[in-house]
């Protein structure tokens, strides 16, 4: 099993980011990982004037005392191993550049509550959960970092996991001494499928030696019975894996893993 070894946090500079920074130094600093972090910038649409290369110069001014600044508020007395970064381009593309190029191990971005369907069309957390192929974390702006006790893996029917996408949750629960509690969540007027007890065999077995427990609750609204969950089992991680929609639908349904990215309380492990 891989641990964690390399964190790749993106920041814009807001206070929500600022909060998840703490967040991504503190579990660095307990799992002994190294860190990256990255603030990409870019040039405005409308900034295609003759002065264009001045402006450019001054934004990237700019977005580098930004990141100086942070690492005299957050890095003065460094417990881990740091690198910052400051990239010009589009931030989700820049962020799952970067994370191949440093062969990062995880990803870990802030979210603030959203009021309404705006914030998810304009979200740069939720973009890069769609479109990365590292595993993301995603920490609210109230959540405090405290060692990981219980984490809380949610499934249901449709989802096909393959167990190699899980290898993080194994990496988090072996690090901190966690349980893990796979929870499904089965629509009311569905049969339990015989794949759900093959996964649970398989789950038994892909866990062994991590303390594990089995949940099932029935439900046709999968984010408020995970939220009621978590809650209940004060759960210090969430996980879910990515939902089998396509983009268009995501758009126009919204998504479980969606409406959890904007609503959760505790951090958010989007595995892939």
């Amino acid at each position: 099993m891989k641990p964690i070894q390399k964190i790749l946090i993106a920041t814009d500079f807001s206070s929500t980011a600022h909060n998840a920074l703490i967040y991504a130094l503190d579990l660095a600093e307990m799992a002994e990982a190294e860190v990256f972090i990255l603030h990409a910038w870019r040039m405005p649409v409308d900034a295609a004037t003759p002065y264009s290369h001045d402006h450019y110069l001054t934004l990237e001014k700019e977005a580098e005392a930004k990141m100086q600044q942070l690492r005299h508020d957050f890095l003065y007395a460094p417990k881990v191993s740091y690198e910052c970064l400051v990239k010009s381009g589009n931030p989700v593309d820049l962020i799952e550049e970067i994370a191949h190029e440093k062969q990062a191990d995880l990803i870990i971005m802030g979210t603030r509550r959203a009021e309404g369907a705006k914030t998810w069309f304009g979200s740069i957390t939720t973009h890069t959960v769609k479109r990365s192929s590292f595993p993301v974390l995603v920490v609210p702006e109230e959540a405090r970092f405290t060692r990981p006790k219980t984490i809380v893996l949610a499934t249901t029917p449709e989802k096909v996991i393959q167990l190699t996408e899980l290898h993080l949750v194994k990496a988090l629960a072996s690090t901190f001494g966690a349980s893990v509690n796979v929870l499904h969540i089965h629509p009311t007027d569905q049969e339990y499928p015989v794949e759900q007890q093959k996964l649970q065999e398989a789950l038994d077995h892909y866990l062994e030696g991590i303390t594990h427990h089995f949940s099932t609750v029935r439900g046709d609204k999968p984010g408020e019975a995970i939220e009621t969950f978590i809650q209940q089992h004060e759960a210090d991680i969430l996980v879910m894996l990515p939902e089998p929609h396509n983009l268009l639908d995501r758009l126009r349904h919204g998504s479980t893993t969606k409406q959890m990215i904007f609503h959760a309380t505790q951090p958010l492990l989007v595995a892939k």
